[in-house]
């Protein structure tokens, strides 16, 4: 009897008192939850999370080692992994036995000797069909090894590749082609 009676006994919570502690809870854990979010973004915004991002920000801005030219518009960057670099809105030379790309890998081997450059990429043109990355290259000196092959007449522009300096490549071509040099000695 004495069991029976301890049970009945028993308080039993209000629904005031639950609803209570739940709201203090809630407080409690918003905050919480917020919290957690900041620390996990600004640890993966510091590389903690084994993720090295996309491409524009591992590669856009930033400096790397020239390793080797691999063609007339494309390099070899020191990188981890090594990545190849095709020269965004050129398209060089082809063939071995072409003079002109064996000129065009002379320039860019004589232009870039110190063999550091910087990369810019376009968000539109962030990989070639190749799958090979797709840049504006930056030398120390602040000018464009893409503007270079493009005046010497090493390379054309690539028709049809949409991108933040394309009118500008356009009238480098022109000029090269109007002074006849490179590709363009025999178009005069």
């Amino acid at each position: 009897m004495s069991l029976a009676r301890s049970q009945s006994t028993r308080r039993v919570p209000s629904l005031e008192a639950y609803l209570r502690r739940r709201r203090r809870r809630r407080w409690f854990a918003v905050p919480s939850a917020v919290g957690l979010l900041v620390m996990a973004s600004w640890a993966d915004h510091r590389g903690l999370f084994l993720y090295p991002g996309d491409d524009m920000g591992q590669f856009d801005g930033r400096w790397f080692e020239v390793i080797d030219v691999v063609s007339a518009d494309t390099l070899r960057l020191r990188a981890s992994p090594p990545v190849r670099v095709r020269l965004c809105g050129l398209v060089g030379p082809v063939g071995e036995q072409d003079r002109n790309a064996e000129a065009a890998e002379q320039l860019i081997r004589q232009l870039s000797r110190r063999w550091r450059v910087r990369l810019h990429l376009d968000p539109r043109w962030v990989r070639h069909a190749s799958g090979e990355l797709s840049a504006f290259v930056e030398m120390e000196d602040g000018t464009l090894l893409n503007e270079h092959l493009l005046a010497a007449g090493l390379a054309g522009v690539r028709v049809g590749e949409a991108h933040r300096l394309a009118d500008r490549f356009e009238l480098i071509e022109a000029q090269a082609r109007h002074d006849g040099v490179g590709l363009w000695v025999t178009a005069s």
